[in-house]
């Protein structure tokens, strides 16, 4: 079996370090970094991260812990990232996703206490457990021209207790959830209705 070069972060993909930023190139998934990244000793160092293209996946723990972490270039072919690949990068405030990208790994943004914005350019992704969760209020932007849709939408926002809100890209709510809405006396009795028959079921 050949040896992986030194600067292999992936099958297919190396890294770099230039003052600051460290940048994968090559195509295909990153490996899993939890036991320890290849720039493991660069942690403390990186301020800019840059994805090529053709990178689909980051991996778990890949940036943990990089507190001077202050941008992220994502690529275009971004499909998810794994579990705490970003967690406690307290430098992160905004971030952009690329229209490929699909799934949030657990936790992967957990404790970035200065994340508050969150864009994506595609479909709705996944969440999973913990992944946007730093105590903050964020707010998570979707593209105008692919409205996510509104059962997920109002049982992600439930699901993060009021910490989590989802926009369109130009800043305006387009969900109508029941309890955003003053309900008319039609629509009261109609639930209620519902209600009473669940019940006695």
């Amino acid at each position: 079996e050949a040896t992986r070069p030194a600067d292999s972060c992936g099958e297919s993909l190396a890294w770099s370090f230039y003052e600051g930023t460290l940048t994968v190139t090559g195509t295909g998934a990153m490996d899993d970094m939890s036991g320890g990244a290849p720039w493991e000793d660069l942690r403390k160092d990186i301020t800019t991260v840059v994805l090529s293209g053709g990178v689909t996946t980051v991996g778990a723990e890949a940036f943990a812990d990089c507190d001077k972490l202050v941008s992220i270039s994502f690529g275009g072919s971004l499909r998810e990232i794994d579990t705490g690949a970003f967690r406690n990068c307290h430098g992160l405030k905004t971030i952009r996703l690329p229209a490929s990208f699909r799934r949030f790994g657990k936790e992967c943004f957990q404790n970035c206490s200065g994340l508050t914005e969150v864009h994506c350019e595609g479909g709705m992704p996944s969440f999973n457990a913990n992944c946007l969760w730093n105590g903050n209020f964020v707010t998570v932007f979707c593209p105008e021209n692919n409205i996510w849709p509104e059962s997920y939408v109002q049982e992600l926002e439930t699901n993060f207790g009021g910490r989590l809100e989802i926009l369109a890209e130009d800043g305006s709510d387009p969900f109508h959830f029941a309890e955003e809405t003053e309900a008319t006396e039609e629509t009261t009795e109609a639930t209620t209705e519902a209600t009473t028959e669940a019940t006695t079921e």
